[in-house]
């Protein structure tokens, strides 16, 4: 447990610098957002009953993770924690929609199931093109670049503040681990009742450091402004270049079938 807490909390650090190597790092935030934001719009708008469709959308994901060269399998293995989540989203449409489309192997599937297998992968993917965003440009640049393409700046913050906030709950979380199992005398597996305990001082933890936090940003005088606006950024051609070649990638998913 505390290795996978280690684990989590590098991986956090990491996330707020850029991760990616070559051309992906050097590649202006502005134009990696946009191709994010476009990306996510077109495949969120593709049927659900084209399956195929759907599933060509992994193909740019991968290359776009081989250009960054990140570690494809790492963004399958936390794009599938929220696996349950999404699986949940689409068990309606298999309850509700029984119209049988075709037949595999014998096996009569319905459009519900069809429908329950896309919005899967609409949320993998989803999932996979954020991860791999924040790898290849980095929180700060990132908040940076949506607030040069005029995002509200009350989303950037709270963006901003959920990553900072998330390394601070991660640290309550290991000093209360580490506590329980110097008081554990070696046991591995903890009963119900003791991670009931355990959920329990986290979350008075978490309001406790929340006081804290908004007390000290009403001292400073904080008013909802993001000190990364100041941030410079500079487009150039090779950042026109990737923008309008990853656009046709996404018209070419999207419109053309192959």
């Amino acid at each position: 447990m505390s290795q996978n807490l280690e684990r989590a909390l590098l991986g956090l650090d990491r996330a707020f610098r850029p991760q990616a190597k070559g051309m992906a790092r050097e590649i202006d935030p502005r134009a990696k957002l946009l191709v994010a934001l476009t990306f996510l719009i077109a495949m969120l708008s593709t049927p659900l009953m084209d399956l195929g469709r759907v599933a060509a959308w992994g193909i740019p994901i991968m290359v776009a993770a081989y250009i960054s060269r990140a570690d494809y399998f790492s963004l399958v293995g936390y794009s599938l924690l929220l696996l349950p989540f999404v699986a949940l989203i689409g068990l309606f449409n298999i309850l509700y929609e029984r119209e049988v489309v075709a037949s595999l192997f014998g096996i009569a599937v319905t459009k519900g199931w069809i429908m329950a297998l896309a919005i899967t992968l609409r949320g993998i993917f989803s999932v996979q093109t954020i991860l791999l965003m924040v790898f290849a440009t980095g929180i700060y640049p990132l908040c940076g670049a949506m607030l040069k393409l005029r995002i509200p700046t009350l989303f950037v913050a709270q963006t901003l503040m959920i990553y900072r906030f998330l390394r601070v709950l991660l640290i309550e979380l290991q000093e209360i681990i580490f506590a329980t199992q110097a008081r554990s005398a070696g046991i591995k597996r903890y009963p119900l009742r003791l991670w009931a305990r355990i959920i329990s001082e986290l979350l008075i933890r978490t309001i406790r450091r929340a006081r804290t936090l908004d007390m000290a940003m009403r001292a400073r005088g904080w008013q909802g402004d993001v000190p990364l606006a100041r941030q410079q950024y500079v487009w150039r051609w090779r950042d026109t270049l990737f923008l309008f070649a990853w656009l046709g990638v996404v018209a070419v998913v999207r419109f053309i079938r192959l």
